[in-house]
């Protein structure tokens, strides 16, 4: 499939799917397995802007639209990100909540701060 402009633009309305953490790991898979059907990707990244722009030109080889939107899900209210989303993607269907902060502690270092940090990112992001 080709990547190119004319036939992204075909595909505006596709269906699209929001991956967090989708630049790295599985997140990247996820996306790109979702690309492989045809979905467009909203491909969210915290710190990792290059390999960010490394998946976006993986994801469009597959003839779908990729946009990136960086965003520290660990302090800001990911509110704007949605918004921001569905802006570029109006048939948003499938969330992929993949990314996730990793402090590693024993139990004994580990206290609320360090588990709020984790939750804010893993389990709440999005509740906004």
């Amino acid at each position: 499939m080709s990547g190119n402009s004319s036939t992204k633009s075909n595909n505006k309305n596709n269906p699209a799917a929001l991956i967090t953490g989708g630049a790295t790991r599985l997140g990247l898979s996820f996306a790109k397995a979702l690309a492989k059907e045809g979905y467009n990707i909203a491909l969210h990244y915290h710190s990792s802007k290059e390999s960010a722009h490394l998946a976006k030109q993986e994801i469009e080889a597959f003839g779908v639209c990729c946009e990136l939107f960086q965003a520290d899900l660990s302090s800001d209210c990911s509110e704007q990100l949605m918004y921001n989303v569905v802006d570029r993607f109006p048939q948003l269907e499938v969330l992929i909540s993949s990314a996730s902060a990793y402090d590693s502690a024993t139990i004994a270092a580990t206290d609320r701060a360090l588990l709020q940090h984790q939750f804010a990112v893993n389990f709440f992001a999005l509740l906004c």
